[in-house]
């Protein structure tokens, strides 16, 4: 397994929609429901990846691994999983409990479910954001106890020729999601500067959990697109909460 050196505030990589020229961004939505749930590339085809970045912890940073193509089910990062509500078929978000001396030893592992896209000029500039919409749900059904996990969705904006420092980010907290009802969600991030044009777009999941506690989480109704900037849009602040990394590109 490779690691890379990775720090503080950043994420990943992936390509699964047609990028026009100089990388503009188009819509790409996702139910699921035409992936293969039995083939292991399925996700990867889709254009999904992971990373893990490991904390001690006291929050200090270990180390990173990664980057790998997403696998479709065993027991690290993601699945394609099924049931009778939302459709046949969803993504299954989760830690990745391969990584079981990490977990023996309570350290957190954050384990990262994400596309990725190149920034074009026509997707930056007044009035612009970028949208990530999709639908939420506890996995009810995972053995195992909650403990302190968290989870989350993400959006953000890297700059690859300056160490992957987050140029923009948003999150919004899944952990308190339901196991009955379907929940829906859009986060916008702003894109009103022109300076991130040809920078790394990338949005997805990610959980972070030590001692194999629970973490996952079914998401529907995958819908990520460059949109008019909506009447208020904002970003979080970076603290150990809302953790955000930069990573070598070259995964």
């Amino acid at each position: 397994m490779t690691r890379r050196l990775f720090a503080l505030i950043g994420m990943l990589a992936a390509m699964a929609w047609p990028i026009a020229a100089h990388g503009d961004i188009t819509t790409y939505t996702q139910d699921f429901e035409g992936l293969n749930q039995g083939a292991a590339n399925a996700l990867a085809n889709d254009g999904w990846f992971v990373y893990a970045n490991v904390f001690g912890p006291g929050g200090n940073y270990l180390y990173g691994y990664g980057t790998f193509s997403a696998p479709n089910g065993g027991s690290g990062f993601s699945s394609i999983a099924g049931g009778p509500a939302q459709g046949g078929q969803y993504l299954n978000v989760y830690s990745d409990y391969n990584n079981v001396s990490e977990h023996n030893a309570g350290n957190y592992v954050d384990a990262l479910v994400f596309q990725e896209r190149t920034i074009g000029a026509t997707n930056v500039g007044v009035g612009k954001s970028f949208s990530f919409a999709f639908d939420y749900l506890k996995n009810g059904g995972a053995s195992g106890v909650d403990g302190n996990a968290r989870t989350y969705a993400f959006v953000k904006v890297l700059d690859p020729l300056n160490g992957y420092a987050t140029l923009g980010i948003t999150e919004f907290e899944t952990t308190g999601a339901s196991a009955t009802a379907w929940t829906s969600q859009t986060l916008n991030l702003a894109a009103n500067n022109p300076a991130w044009n040809g920078k790394l777009l990338q949005f997805g999941f990610r959980s972070y959990a030590t001692n194999f506690n629970r973490t996952g989480r079914f998401y529907d109704n995958l819908n990520f697109s460059s949109v008019p900037e909506p009447s208020s849009v904002g970003l979080i602040s970076l603290g150990l909460a809302g953790l955000g990394f930069r990573r070598r590109r070259d995964g």
